[in-house]
């Protein structure tokens, strides 16, 4: 699923073009690489969540289902939604 979607970018406060899609290795590859540094020690809720082990569990579990939002390249957001 490839979707058009828009964002707002907050540092400049202007709406930017994006992607709401399934996710592949990419994405998984960014929150390890982007994300988990950032929140390693903060106390955040997701500090500890294992996207790849919620990716490879959506592959089983009927109604899981897995996508990312894409902006210039990068990663910005993760959702699993049981359906």
């Amino acid at each position: 699923m490839n979707r058009p979607i828009q964002l707002l970018r907050v540092r400049d406060m202007q709406v930017v073009d994006a992607l709401l899609t399934s996710v592949n290795q990419k994405h998984l590859e960014d929150a390890a690489t982007l994300w988990e540094p950032i929140l390693r020690g903060s106390g955040e809720e997701d500090e500890y969540w294992d996207w790849v082990s919620k990716s490879y569990r959506t592959q089983f579990l009927p109604g899981d289902e897995l996508y990312a939002i894409e902006c210039d390249g990068t990663t910005q957001g993760l959702m699993t939604i049981d359906i």
